[in-house]
């Protein structure tokens, strides 16, 4: 069984329809229904403020693929306060206790949406947070770790930057 945070955003839904293909179990958490949800999956809504009292049921593999929504100019340091909190909230804060509880639910995989250029030394907020989750994440020790690093995702427009992927095994 996987467990997917994020369906219901660009690359979210990307992968909840692929594993759909495969006809792959997949839990889908989302804080709104999933539209053309697959028959390998189910849907879990949730109230991401909640997440401490969230139980989650037993899962070999975790996607996660959260994103606060942010224009090129945020993702280059135009954040103010506000939006900083925000996306921190979502960025780290929720994947970070996702990641942990699906952890503790048996998941031995991870898979994780990250960026181009995430570095926890950043002067760049988004790029500093995103390298912080990394670290993070790496620490919790799952048997297979995969970070991947999008440029900038726009939909189905252009794509600024370039894509990087890391794969850890411990």
């Amino acid at each position: 069984m996987n467990l997917l945070a994020g369906s219901t955003g660009f690359l979210g839904n990307h992968i909840l329809k692929e594993l759909g293909i495969n006809e792959s179990p997949t839990i889908a958490l989302g804080r709104r229904a999933i539209p053309n949800l697959p028959d390998s999956a189910q849907e879990l809504i949730i109230d991401f403020d909640s997440l401490p009292e969230l139980e989650i049921p037993h899962v070999n593999q975790v996607y996660l693929s959260l994103g606060y929504p942010l224009y090129y100019h945020n993702v280059m340091g135009f954040m103010n306060p506000t939006l900083k909190e925000n996306f921190f909230q979502v960025d780290f804060t929720y994947q970070l206790e996702i990641a942990k509880k699906a952890k503790e639910a048996g998941a031995k995989k991870i898979s994780l949406i990250s960026a181009a250029g995430a570095n926890p030394n950043s002067r760049i907020y988004y790029l500093k947070t995103k390298g912080m989750l990394e670290e993070e994440i790496i620490k919790l020790g799952f048997d297979s770790t995969n970070i991947f690093q999008p440029g900038h995702l726009r939909g189905n427009k252009f794509r600024f930057g370039f894509s990087r992927c890391r794969i850890f095994y411990c």
